[in-house]
């Protein structure tokens, strides 16, 4: 007989090891120990709601240490920021190569500040693009947050965005450019035509009936005009900032060499001189337009007042050739700041607290200075310059000066605020009341905020 061959016994797998704890309500006995939980397993709700399952899932790994799935994706990101900061660094190489004849300090920060890349403290920097005429007088300020330009054939007005205003067609043969809080005044010297803007465009146009001298506009918007005259030997014109005409001077006695006008006083103030005396002095007569009464007749100025301007105490500054008066709004003299051996490049009573004066000093080689005169005549800062001062813009609480491929931004008590390097092509700067700095090259507009 054949031997019976034995069956071999299936293996049978492990079978998960599998704990059932009942879950009983109430205190537990005295005699009872809770058995802890072993790290290997977990503790799980079985279907029956009266019972747990203790089901194992294989070791844990170490308090602190990183899964190898984390690790990968800590990897792939330090991958990534290494090629972002390769890029940068190709995209920044490529741009002083191709920028390397015309780079400077503000392209530079342009360039950053376009990419989203600043630092703390450094100021912000942008630019657009502005077609110009090169060929005809161009003239800027600032109106608000946008750039005025009035050439020969008109007045532009830009945002500081770049975005186009309006512009307004006309010719002017020595134009003429005043800005103000309210409105823009402009005008063409020597001639009849004068105009008013604001931000929508033209507000007021006037002919006059003689050539226009000067003429000065407040910050409320009303403005004078002095003109020429056949019967007088000079006229002034007072329009209230709705562009009506309140008063007429017609001077029989002397000429007038300057006007100025304040509307919260009501008062016109006129330089009036005469060519017939042996010195030439000027005398400057205050008078109410509301009422057309003379206030007050200053004592003699030496010289001819080129300049005449009301500042923000109610007085007036008055520039000759050698001096700088104070007048109180009685017109009685305050103070006077006189420049010596100096000789007056430049002068703006636009800053809040005073005048500005730039002065060239010859005595020692030529050196140039700037100097801040408050309303009393006390000064308030002298800066010596080491460079001609090629443009100058100051509104009421700022002063740019271009000098030597630089633009000095100063605020209105004389304090240097921001150096910025400029290129050779640059010939213009225009300030903003926010200390705003607008570089002009060519055809491009640079704003440091």
């Amino acid at each position: 007989m054949k031997p019976k061959r034995r069956r071999k016994k299936p293996v049978e797998e492990p079978r998960e090891q599998q704990v059932v704890f009942e879950t009983v309500s109430g205190d537990p006995q005295e005699d009872e120990t809770d058995e802890a939980v072993p790290s290997d397993y977990t503790l799980t709700q079985t279907d029956d709601s009266a019972a747990q399952q203790l089901r194992y899932e294989g070791p844990k790994p170490v308090e602190g240490e990183q899964s190898p799935e984390r690790k990968r994706r800590v990897k792939k990101a330090r991958r990534a920021r290494r090629v972002v900061v390769a890029l940068i660094v190709v995209l920044l190489g490529l741009f002083l190569f191709a920028n390397r004849e015309v780079l400077n300090l503000y392209t530079l920060r342009s360039f950053l500040n376009s990419i989203g890349i600043t630092w703390f403290g450094e100021s912000q920097v942008s630019s657009f693009e502005l077609e110009l005429d090169l060929s005809q007088t161009n003239l800027f300020d600032c109106y608000r947050d946008s750039l005025v330009v009035l050439s020969n054939s008109g007045l532009e007005l830009t945002r500081l965005t770049g975005a186009p205003q309006y512009s307004e067609t006309f010719h002017y043969s020595n134009p003429v450019l005043q800005v103000r809080d309210s409105k823009i005044l402009t005008y063409d010297r020597g001639a009849k035509s004068l105009k008013t803007a604001n931000g929508f465009g033209l507000d007021f146009e006037l002919t006059t009936e003689y050539p226009i001298l000067s003429a000065k506009m407040d910050d409320k918007g009303s403005f004078a005009i002095l003109t020429t005259s056949k019967n007088y030997k000079a006229q002034a014109m007072v329009y209230n900032s709705s562009n009506e005409a309140v008063y007429r001077w017609n001077s029989a006695s002397s000429y007038i060499s300057d006007i100025s006008l304040d509307e919260d006083s009501h008062r016109l103030a006129i330089a009036g001189f005469n060519t017939g005396a042996a010195e030439l002095s000027t005398t400057v007569t205050i008078i109410d337009y509301r009422s057309g009464e003379i206030v007050a007749a200053g004592e003699p100025i030496d010289g001819l007042v080129a300049a005449l301007d009301y500042n923000a105490d109610g007085g007036l500054f008055a520039v000759t050739d050698d001096a700088l008066y104070v007048l109180g709004p009685d017109g009685a003299q305050r103070g006077v700041y006189h420049f010596g051996d100096s000789t007056l490049s430049a002068a703006s009573a636009e800053l809040e607290n005073g005048a500005l004066l730039i002065l060239s000093h010859h005595v020692a080689g030529t050196s140039l200075s700037m100097v801040g005169v408050d309303t009393f005549g006390k000064v308030m800062f002298e800066i010596a310059l080491d460079s001609y001062v090629e443009d100058l813009a100051v509104s009421d609480k700022a002063i740019l000066l271009l000098v030597n491929n630089r633009a000095l931004l100063y605020n209105s008590s004389g304090e240097l605020q921001n150096t910025i390097s400029v290129s050779d092509d640059v010939r213009k700067v225009a300030v903003t009341s926010r200390q705003q700095a607008l570089i002009l090259e060519l055809n491009e507009v640079t704003v440091v905020q």
